[in-house]
């Protein structure tokens, strides 16, 4: 709801608030979502840590993305 302003005026800071709790508390989908925010700021050392500790649940999806952005981040790194 604070992600996207559903009900509520967006706050991004709310919802990674929220998302850590939930994350912490072992959810899953609250991980992927805390990937995914951190992915789109391009803070890449929690976007991975979310990811592998969903991944790490068994998670299909979050194996994939962290796949994505350690390839990435790789080519990045290479091209620097």
């Amino acid at each position: 709801m604070h992600e996207t302003g559903c009900g509520t005026a967006p706050n991004l800071e709310r919802a990674l608030e929220l998302y850590t709790q939930a994350a912490n508390l072992g959810y899953v989908n609250a991980m992927i979502s805390l990937g995914r925010l951190y992915e789109s700021k391009q803070n890449w050392p929690l976007c991975k840590k979310w990811y592998a500790n969903a991944a790490i649940k068994g998670n299909v999806l979050a194996n994939q993305k962290l796949l994505e952005i350690v390839y990435i981040n790789d080519k990045i790194d290479d091209s620097l």
